[in-house]
């Protein structure tokens, strides 16, 4: 705004509100047709061509197009007759289209705020998931850790196991071979018992020629005679 009574539109000249006088004279301005608004109005921002698929920014350009043109009525009121009738024409027109953008605008407005609310919906579930999967795979990796160590203390005692097997199966094989012993004498026993008793009761001319020592010496005899096979099939 420039003055009392002027007003300044973006792009264009000052237009005064009500009319100047220059040296005493009343200015003479060049006749305006109010009938329709002014089209062209230079604000680029609001331009249809920017977005045809945006209603708003057409009924704001138009409203702002009427609003142009109620301020180049202004400076006619002196020579238009049906001024008054034409600037509430502007102003409901211009009213109207504003309203218009109002409205476009809520509604838009509501629209991207329901937009905004299911992508934050989507986005705490997305976050949601995200940290569900960490969990798990923290789990995972803890159960991971907890089978390596269970795996080495199975091998640790399969180890052990393995190793006493080994010393049970010496301790078999020593005692089989103890038990075969302690059978064979046995049952060398069983045979050789009644013969030396017999022996003793009935000597041979030799053992008797020999005494005691000879009676030993034919025991000892026999039982060698008997433990030998055995022996060598052990080996």
């Amino acid at each position: 705004m420039h003055g009392a009574g002027n007003l300044e539109i973006k792009g264009r000249k000052t237009i005064p509100l009500v009319p100047s006088l220059v040296h005493g004279n009343e200015s003479s301005l060049p006749p305006v047709d109010c009938t329709c608004p002014v089209s062209g109005l230079p604000i680029m921002a609001f331009s249809p061509r920017a977005s045809q698929d945006d209603s708003y920014v057409r009924e704001f350009t138009l409203g702002m197009e009427y609003l142009v043109s109620l301020a180049e009525c202004l400076p006619q009121a002196e020579t238009d007759l049906d001024k008054h009738e034409k600037m509430q024409g502007h102003s409901k027109c211009a009213l109207e289209k504003m309203n218009a953008t109002k409205k476009e605008l809520e509604a838009r407005k509501k629209a991207l705020s329901s937009q905004i609310g299911e992508l934050l919906v989507k986005k705490k579930e997305q976050s949601d998931e995200e940290k569900q999967k960490e969990r798990e795979l923290s789990q995972l990796e803890i159960q991971m850790e907890n089978h390596e160590q269970m795996h080495f203390y199975v091998q640790v005692k399969l180890t052990m196991a393995e190793n006493h097997l080994e010393e049970l199966m010496a301790l078999l094989k020593k005692a089989r071979k103890e038990e075969k012993c302690s059978k064979i004498m046995t049952n060398i026993t069983l045979v050789l018992l009644p013969l030396y008793t017999l022996l003793s009761k009935y000597p041979p001319r030799p053992l008797q020629l020999m005494g005691e020592a000879g009676y030993q010496i034919f025991a000892i005899c026999l039982i060698a005679h008997q433990l030998l096979p055995l022996a060598q099939r052990e080996a």
